[in-house]
Protein backbone atom coordinates (compact mmCIF):
# COMPACT_ATOMS: atom_id res chain seq x y z
CA UNK A 1 0.00 0.00 0.00
CA UNK A 2 1.70 3.35 -0.70
CA UNK A 3 1.80 6.04 1.54
CA UNK A 4 0.06 9.55 1.54
CA UNK A 5 3.55 11.05 0.72
CA UNK A 6 3.79 9.10 -2.53
CA UNK A 7 1.16 9.06 -3.98
CA UNK A 8 0.37 12.52 -2.75
CA UNK A 9 3.87 13.10 -5.15
CA UNK A 10 2.37 11.48 -8.11
CA UNK A 11 -0.53 13.04 -8.12
CA UNK A 12 0.79 16.70 -8.30
CA UNK A 13 3.55 15.11 -11.18
CA UNK A 14 0.45 13.78 -13.28
CA UNK A 15 -1.59 17.36 -13.01
CA UNK A 16 2.17 19.38 -13.80
CA UNK A 17 2.46 16.50 -17.02
CA UNK A 18 -0.91 16.96 -18.34
CA UNK A 19 -0.69 21.05 -18.20
CA UNK A 20 2.97 20.77 -20.05
CA UNK A 21 3.55 17.45 -21.57
CA UNK A 22 7.54 17.16 -22.44
CA UNK A 23 8.58 17.14 -26.36
CA UNK A 24 8.02 13.70 -27.78
CA UNK A 25 6.07 12.19 -24.70
CA UNK A 26 2.71 13.38 -25.33
CA UNK A 27 0.96 11.24 -23.17
CA UNK A 28 1.19 8.89 -19.85
CA UNK A 29 -1.86 7.38 -18.91
CA UNK A 30 -2.49 5.98 -14.87
CA UNK A 31 -4.24 3.21 -13.69
CA UNK A 32 -6.50 4.47 -11.19
CA UNK A 33 -6.45 1.27 -9.30
CA UNK A 34 -2.91 1.04 -8.88
CA UNK A 35 -1.23 4.46 -8.56
CA UNK A 36 2.61 3.29 -8.81
CA UNK A 37 1.64 2.24 -12.45
CA UNK A 38 2.09 4.27 -14.43
CA UNK A 39 2.28 4.07 -19.01
CA UNK A 40 3.71 6.61 -21.17
CA UNK A 41 3.75 7.14 -24.79
CA UNK A 42 6.90 8.22 -26.55
CA UNK A 43 6.96 9.79 -30.16
CA UNK A 44 10.24 9.21 -32.18
CA UNK A 45 11.88 12.22 -32.94
CA UNK A 46 12.21 13.31 -36.51
CA UNK A 47 15.85 12.75 -38.33
CA UNK A 48 16.48 9.45 -35.95
CA UNK A 49 15.98 5.58 -36.83
CA UNK A 50 13.15 6.39 -34.72
CA UNK A 51 11.32 8.67 -36.50
CA UNK A 52 7.55 8.23 -37.24
CA UNK A 53 7.14 5.66 -34.31
CA UNK A 54 4.74 5.55 -30.93
CA UNK A 55 6.43 3.50 -28.43
CA UNK A 56 4.48 2.78 -24.89
CA UNK A 57 6.25 1.75 -21.98
CA UNK A 58 5.88 1.28 -18.55
CA UNK A 59 7.22 3.09 -15.13
CA UNK A 60 6.63 0.92 -11.63
CA UNK A 61 7.33 3.40 -8.65
CA UNK A 62 8.28 2.06 -5.52
CA UNK A 63 6.22 2.96 -2.08
CA UNK A 64 9.12 4.92 -1.29
CA UNK A 65 9.10 7.27 -4.22
CA UNK A 66 10.09 10.41 -4.43
CA UNK A 67 12.95 8.89 -2.30
CA UNK A 68 13.95 6.11 -4.23
CA UNK A 69 14.12 5.77 -8.32
CA UNK A 70 11.04 4.10 -10.56
CA UNK A 71 11.68 1.02 -12.69
CA UNK A 72 11.55 1.46 -15.94
CA UNK A 73 10.38 -0.77 -18.68
CA UNK A 74 9.66 -0.54 -23.00
CA UNK A 75 6.44 -2.42 -24.31
CA UNK A 76 6.49 -1.58 -27.95
CA UNK A 77 9.46 -3.17 -29.88
CA UNK A 78 12.11 -0.35 -31.06
CA UNK A 79 15.01 -1.75 -31.70
CA UNK A 80 17.24 0.07 -28.75
CA UNK A 81 15.52 -1.58 -25.67
CA UNK A 82 14.79 -5.58 -24.83
CA UNK A 83 10.56 -5.33 -24.15
CA UNK A 84 9.28 -5.30 -20.60
CA UNK A 85 12.88 -5.60 -19.36
CA UNK A 86 14.41 -3.16 -16.61
CA UNK A 87 16.73 -0.69 -18.28
CA UNK A 88 19.54 0.08 -16.86
CA UNK A 89 20.03 4.08 -16.50
CA UNK A 90 20.91 6.82 -14.09
CA UNK A 91 17.31 7.89 -13.24
CA UNK A 92 16.00 4.37 -13.30
CA UNK A 93 15.64 1.52 -10.30
CA UNK A 94 19.37 0.10 -11.28
CA UNK A 95 21.06 3.75 -9.84
CA UNK A 96 19.35 4.26 -6.49
CA UNK A 97 22.97 6.20 -5.34
CA UNK A 98 22.61 8.63 -8.39
CA UNK A 99 18.61 9.54 -7.76
CA UNK A 100 17.31 13.02 -6.97
CA UNK A 101 14.13 12.86 -5.09
CA UNK A 102 13.64 16.20 -6.98
CA UNK A 103 13.02 14.47 -10.29
CA UNK A 104 9.70 14.16 -11.23
CA UNK A 105 7.99 11.85 -14.12
CA UNK A 106 8.55 15.10 -17.19
CA UNK A 107 12.39 14.59 -16.51
CA UNK A 108 12.82 10.90 -16.31
CA UNK A 109 11.28 10.45 -19.69
CA UNK A 110 12.91 12.90 -21.49
CA UNK A 111 15.96 11.31 -19.96
CA UNK A 112 14.76 8.16 -21.18
CA UNK A 113 14.47 9.60 -24.86
CA UNK A 114 17.37 11.12 -24.81
CA UNK A 115 19.34 7.32 -23.71
CA UNK A 116 16.82 5.61 -26.33
CA UNK A 117 19.01 7.88 -29.66
CA UNK A 118 22.38 6.91 -27.58
CA UNK A 119 24.46 3.66 -28.80
CA UNK A 120 25.30 3.11 -24.83
CA UNK A 121 25.76 -0.52 -24.05
CA UNK A 122 23.65 -1.34 -20.69
CA UNK A 123 21.29 -3.71 -19.18
CA UNK A 124 18.31 -4.39 -21.37
CA UNK A 125 20.23 -3.13 -24.51
CA UNK A 126 19.56 -4.57 -27.95
CA UNK A 127 22.26 -4.47 -30.63
CA UNK A 128 20.07 -3.59 -34.66
CA UNK A 129 20.87 -1.96 -37.35
CA UNK A 130 19.62 1.99 -37.98
CA UNK A 131 17.38 -0.04 -40.92
CA UNK A 132 16.00 -2.42 -38.41
CA UNK A 133 14.95 0.58 -36.17
CA UNK A 134 13.11 1.97 -38.85
CA UNK A 135 10.94 -0.88 -39.36
CA UNK A 136 10.30 -1.40 -36.27
CA UNK A 137 8.99 2.65 -35.89
CA UNK A 138 7.03 2.06 -39.47
CA UNK A 139 5.14 -1.07 -37.26
CA UNK A 140 4.71 0.72 -34.04
CA UNK A 141 1.44 1.76 -34.26
CA UNK A 142 0.37 -1.65 -35.94
CA UNK A 143 1.88 -3.69 -33.00
CA UNK A 144 0.33 -1.79 -30.38
CA UNK A 145 -3.01 -1.54 -31.73
CA UNK A 146 -2.83 -5.40 -32.05
CA UNK A 147 -2.60 -5.34 -28.57
CA UNK A 148 -5.68 -4.35 -27.10
CA UNK A 149 -4.64 -3.82 -23.99
CA UNK A 150 -2.24 -1.23 -24.40
CA UNK A 151 -3.98 0.43 -27.40
CA UNK A 152 -6.79 1.51 -24.95
CA UNK A 153 -4.33 3.20 -22.73
CA UNK A 154 -3.62 5.53 -25.64
CA UNK A 155 -6.66 6.21 -27.99
CA UNK A 156 -5.33 8.25 -30.11
CA UNK A 157 -3.32 5.61 -31.94
CA UNK A 158 -5.96 4.42 -33.48
CA UNK A 159 -6.05 8.05 -35.67
CA UNK A 160 -2.25 7.95 -37.01
CA UNK A 161 -0.87 6.65 -40.12
CA UNK A 162 0.15 2.81 -40.20
CA UNK A 163 -2.20 1.89 -37.92
CA UNK A 164 -3.52 -1.44 -39.95
CA UNK A 165 -1.79 -4.92 -39.02
CA UNK A 166 1.00 -5.86 -41.29
CA UNK A 167 3.05 -8.85 -41.59
CA UNK A 168 6.84 -8.08 -40.02
CA UNK A 169 9.39 -8.99 -37.95
CA UNK A 170 7.47 -7.06 -34.88
CA UNK A 171 4.14 -8.94 -35.83
CA UNK A 172 5.62 -11.70 -34.85
CA UNK A 173 6.09 -10.79 -31.07
CA UNK A 174 3.72 -12.39 -28.73
CA UNK A 175 0.41 -10.32 -27.40
CA UNK A 176 1.35 -8.42 -24.48
CA UNK A 177 -0.75 -9.39 -21.47
CA UNK A 178 -1.32 -6.87 -18.11
CA UNK A 179 -3.39 -8.22 -15.50
CA UNK A 180 -3.86 -4.48 -14.42
CA UNK A 181 -4.95 -2.63 -17.27
CA UNK A 182 -8.01 -1.17 -17.09
CA UNK A 183 -11.10 -2.41 -18.85
CA UNK A 184 -13.27 -0.38 -21.98
CA UNK A 185 -14.65 1.72 -19.22
CA UNK A 186 -11.66 2.82 -18.01
CA UNK A 187 -11.34 6.68 -17.61
CA UNK A 188 -8.68 8.79 -19.11
CA UNK A 189 -5.79 10.25 -17.15
CA UNK A 190 -7.42 13.41 -16.43
CA UNK A 191 -11.00 12.15 -14.93
CA UNK A 192 -8.56 9.10 -13.16
CA UNK A 193 -6.75 11.49 -11.03
CA UNK A 194 -10.22 12.62 -9.42
CA UNK A 195 -11.04 9.40 -8.01
CA UNK A 196 -7.80 8.38 -6.60
CA UNK A 197 -7.71 7.31 -3.07
CA UNK A 198 -4.55 7.97 -0.53
CA UNK A 199 -4.35 4.29 -0.24
CA UNK A 200 -3.54 3.10 -3.49
CA UNK A 201 -0.70 0.45 -3.91
CA UNK A 202 1.29 -1.60 -6.63
CA UNK A 203 1.72 -5.04 -7.13
CA UNK A 204 4.46 -7.15 -9.55
CA UNK A 205 3.80 -7.12 -13.26
CA UNK A 206 4.21 -10.12 -15.52
CA UNK A 207 7.40 -10.37 -17.57
CA UNK A 208 8.00 -11.58 -21.51
CA UNK A 209 10.58 -13.32 -22.53
CA UNK A 210 12.86 -11.22 -25.23
CA UNK A 211 16.11 -12.14 -27.37
CA UNK A 212 18.91 -10.40 -27.88
CA UNK A 213 20.46 -9.60 -31.28
CA UNK A 214 24.20 -9.95 -31.48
Amino acid sequence: MAPKVCVNKLKKEMRAFLAEPPPHVPAVHVNEKNMLEWHYLIEGPPDTPYAGGMYIGKLRFPPEYPFKPPAIMMLTPNGRFKTNTRICMSMSDYHPETWNPLWSVAPILTGLLSFMLEDTITAGYLETTDDEKKEFARESVAWALRNKQLAQLFPQLQELPGNGASKSASAAEPPYVDASAPGPSQEDAGGALQKLSLDDGGHPQPNRNTKTRR
